[in-house]
């Protein structure tokens, strides 16, 4: 025999092998505990508390599930063919909200007059795109938060420069 023919031989038995060792401990488990509280069927999502939803899933919710949980039983309740993590996935937060609202904290410290307006402006496209879209944007109290922000820098800077800008 060649050595080639010797090689291709050991290479298709040491494959063969591995295939086989690999298929022998894949093993099925019965009912498969979801990592997400967002995998399990999408009725008892939609209609059990998050205390049910905690002893069902035999662990507490985590911090992303209580914050989402909300949102999405109504996406699931106004979209029937939806499951959990579908609803979840439509779900955002709104980027001009954490914009205004990074904006609104920043402007309170430096150039006030400049950033104050631009965080309540962000802010309030993002309340607005909020409101009109509630089932699919979240980040209400970050808006309302940015634009209360906007206005106290902007009027904070505007006191400081005129009374104090000598």
């Amino acid at each position: 025999m060649s050595k080639g023919l010797i090689m291709h031989s050991l290479i298709v038995i040491c494959f063969g092998l591995s295939a086989y060792k690999v298929g022998a401990t894949v093993q099925s488990v019965p009912n498969p505990i979801p990592e997400s509280v967002f995998e399990l069927n999408s009725e008892s999502l939609k209609n059990k508390s998050k205390d049910d939803l905690e002893k069902e899933m035999g662990r507490p919710l985590k911090f992303k599930e209580k914050a989402a949980l909300k949102l999405v039983k109504r996406k699931l309740k106004k979209n029937e063919h939806l499951n959990g993590t579908d609803a979840l996935e439509d779900v955002h937060t709104e980027g001009l909200a954490i914009a205004g609202f990074t904006l609104g904290l920043i402007a309170l410290f430096v150039m006030g007059i400049i950033l104050g307006p631009l965080a309540f402006i962000f802010s309030a496209i993002a309340l607005y795109r909020i409101l009109k879209q509630p089932a699919t944007r979240k980040g209400k109290g970050l808006s309302i938060a940015g634009m209360i922000l906007g206005v106290v820098a902007a009027v904070g800077w505007f006191v400081v420069v005129v009374f104090f800008g000598d």
